[in-house]
């Protein structure tokens, strides 16, 4: 799993979602060193 800031998830939202996408990585979102918000990929892999 994977731990980003908010404000750098702003930045990088699309490139990020990709990367859970196809990587199958999850992602935490932190605003001020607590997680916030959690981005996971769903369902099946595309193949």
């Amino acid at each position: 799993m994977r731990s980003i800031a908010a404000g750098v998830f702003k930045t990088h939202c699309l490139a990020l979602r990709d990367v859970v996408r196809t990587k199958r990585q999850s992602v935490v979102i932190t605003k001020g060193g607590r997680p916030i918000s959690q981005a996971d990929a769903v369902g099946r892999q595309a193949r």
